[in-house]
């Protein structure tokens, strides 16, 4: 279900990345284990994680190139049982409750090689762009059905009762850093290792979600530390702070002399 989910979706973004991977003269392309990293964001905000591919084009005989990158990574991933009250679409009981986060983004990125000479070579690079930071879930029925033609050891998973999205967060983000680049074969295959600094606009987070949901009217209760989220089936606060962040890279490149 979310891993599935999660699954074709990396699967989509390597296919992508090898597809695209052949490279004409002073074309790049790099595709990266990624991580973000909040610095002082709300106490909801968690590191994550995902995969990164970019595709630079390097001025001939200079040592500037510009880029676009993109990436998807999952965040704040929880299980947990719930106690629900009945509503119209479940009667009351104990579900599981799945909540997860997802982070896309693109960037523009203009990047300075500091030296051209040798196997290893450092350069500097700024960057700008879009973040997309959403939260969903799932709720799935306990109470799992076994279809007749399958086995004990292959049980059938139960389909989701509800699932949507709680927050949305959209946002630019600016930044730059510093990296190293390590050539295996000379300015053909070799390793890149990356870390930039990001800032950006106000983001939602969803805080630890809660076993049972009662709904407050209460303003005064709503109003202390952070909102409660409005939703039947999921309990939390949600939390507010700017985007302020570390973005780490370690993956390979190939390009063309």
């Amino acid at each position: 279900m979310i891993k599935t989910k999660l699954f074709s979706q990396l699967v989509g973004v390597l296919t992508l990345c090898f597809i695209t991977s052949i490279s004409f003269a002073q074309l790049g392309f790099r595709m990266n284990y990624q991580q973000f990293r909040p610095i002082g964001m709300s106490e909801a905000a968690s590191n994550s994680s995902g995969v990164n591919l970019g595709f630079h084009y390097r001025f001939q005989d200079t040592p500037f190139s510009i880029g676009i990158e993109g990436g998807l990574g999952i965040h704040s991933l929880t299980q947990q049982e719930v106690t629900l009250p009945r509503t119209n679409q479940i009667a009351p009981g104990t579900y599981d409750l799945n909540t997860y986060g997802l982070t896309s983004y693109y960037f523009l990125v203009p990047r300075i090689y500091l030296n051209n000479k040798g196997a290893l070579k450092a350069y500097l690079n700024g960057r700008i762009g879009r973040l997309h930071n959403n939260t969903s879930f799932t709720l799935n029925d306990q109470n799992t059905t076994m279809d007749p033609s399958h086995t004990e050891e292959c049980p059938e998973e139960s389909s989701a009762l509800a699932e949507g999205k709680l927050l949305r967060n959209a946002l630019w983000v600016v930044g730059g850093g510093i990296g190293v680049r390590l050539d295996l074969v000379k300015d053909l295959f070799g390793f890149n290792l990356e870390v930039n600094y990001l800032r950006g606009g106000m983001m939602r987070h969803l805080g630890p979600t809660e076993q049972t949901v009662q709904q407050s009217t209460d303003p005064q209760v709503n109003n202390q530390q952070a909102p409660l989220l409005n939703h039947p089936y999921v309990n939390g606060r949600v939390y507010h702070s700017a985007a302020n962040m570390l973005d780490i890279r370690f993956g390979i490149f190939f390009s063309m002399p």
